[in-house]
């Protein structure tokens, strides 16, 4: 039988083969591992992010090719694409922007240092925010 002098793996390998084996380098030795399986896990917070997500994304490819151009214009001022731009924006936790995109405008005082939005007209469509009195008026209690 054969000694092995060096390593199996001393050619320095590195990535995957396949989805089932990963080469990686730690401590200077070269490892094979299998790759971990991550299950996808269905969260409600998951699950609201994937809507946000598809959402923006639709709504990028509901703009026009002027809007796009601009878009990826001021994304190429960050090293990014004007559609990484436009999801990083949307994705932000800001109203200003989801309301202008939904076809909506702001109506109401923001106030930034209690989270909340003042002196809201009540609603009239069925995608506009309610007031707090308009859903006790209009739920049934319990």
């Amino acid at each position: 039988m054969a000694k092995l002098k060096k390593p199996l793996l001393s050619l320095g390998v590195q990535g995957s083969l396949g989805k089932a084996i990963s080469f990686v380098k730690r401590g200077g030795r070269s490892i094979a591992e299998k790759k971990p399986e991550v299950p996808d896990a269905k969260t409600l917070a998951q699950l609201s992010w994937r809507h946000m997500y598809q959402k923006c994304a639709y709504l990028w490819n509901e703009l026009s090719l002027d809007e796009r151009f601009i878009w990826n214009s001021e994304g190429a001022k960050r090293h990014m694409t004007g559609f990484a731009y436009w999801q990083s924006q949307c994705l932000r936790p800001n109203p200003g922007i989801y309301l202008p995109l939904q076809g909506g405008k702001m109506a109401g005082d923001i106030d930034m240092d209690k989270n909340r939005v003042l002196k809201l007209p009540l609603p009239t469509d069925d995608q506009e925010a309610a007031t707090k009195k308009y859903h006790d008026d209009n739920l049934p209690p319990g």
